[in-house]
């Protein structure tokens, strides 16, 4: 869900809608898989899998043979066997790969942005390839729609509360007891998790640390580099135009 939105941010738009598309497009995959275990490849033979579905993609709307060979620098024998070959074909729910099915609503959720069908494809390529890089090799359980939205809600209730809204007015809005949205707010793991602002601090205090063991080298070189490492976590953040909380990962939500 955060490498969605921050793709979509990347192709322009709002932070706000992003998220909300995002939103629905984890919980659309889960719908769409429930009980599956999706396994994520290795990024080489990902990204050839998701090559074999773009071809079938730009064929499905209208590209010859021909010009694909072209596109995808390959033979016309091999894109003829890529389009046509059942065992390349789009694989169905009782497919545990998955991938394809995500891509197609990924491509989905780009398209209702206002991005074009074919960079919406491309953009779905590179959205799959992000989250493969992370997963590469493993098989994550895709669980019940009801559980992974559950636990959506209960972030955005800690988001919301540390923008400033009140226990009061989350209750009314999420429909539950002020009690619920109390605990949430204390004990969900996001609630304890610090803001972009935080970052300078660590870094000068880690920086007066390295200064510290200046006498030994490598404690000092060790600090240095967590400095550093800091302040390029900083220019991503800056250059994606995402707020820090919607950049932490949730444990149970693709």
């Amino acid at each position: 869900m955060n490498e969605s939105t921050a793709m979509l941010t990347l192709h322009g738009e709002l932070l706000k809608n992003a998220k909300l598309l995002s939103r629905d497009f984890v919980v659309e995959v889960h719908r769409q898989l429930t009980g599956s275990v999706m396994y994520f490849g290795k990024n080489t033979a990902y990204e050839k899998k998701m090559k074999y579905w773009s071809i079938q993609e730009d064929f499905h709307y209208g590209s010859t043979i021909d010009q694909l060979a072209i596109k995808y620098s390959l033979s016309t024998r091999q894109i003829y066997t890529i389009v046509h070959h059942k065992k390349n074909l789009t694989p169905t729910k009782a497919v545990t790969t998955g991938a394809p099915l995500m891509a197609i609503l990924a491509t989905r959720m780009l398209t209702k942005a206002g991005i074009k069908q074919e960079d919406a494809v491309s953009a779905a390529r590179g959205l799959l390839a992000v989250v493969a890089a992370k997963l590469g090799g493993t098989a994550p359980y895709i669980s019940n729609p009801k559980f992974v939205e559950g636990i959506i809600k209960q972030i955005e209730i800690v988001r919301n509360h540390q923008a400033g809204k009140s226990i009061g007015s989350l209750a009314a809005h999420f429909q539950l007891i002020a009690e619920d949205i109390r605990t949430i707010v204390e004990s969900h793991p996001a609630a304890i998790m610090p803001d972009a602002s935080e970052l300078p601090k660590i870094k000068t205090r880690l920086f007066d640390m390295a200064a510290s063991f200046n006498e030994y080298t490598e404690i000092n070189t060790l600090l240095k580099s967590a400095t550093d490492q800091i302040s390029r976590a900083e220019e991503i953040i800056a250059k994606l135009n995402v707020d820090w909380n919607s950049k932490y990962n949730v444990k149970g939500a693709i």
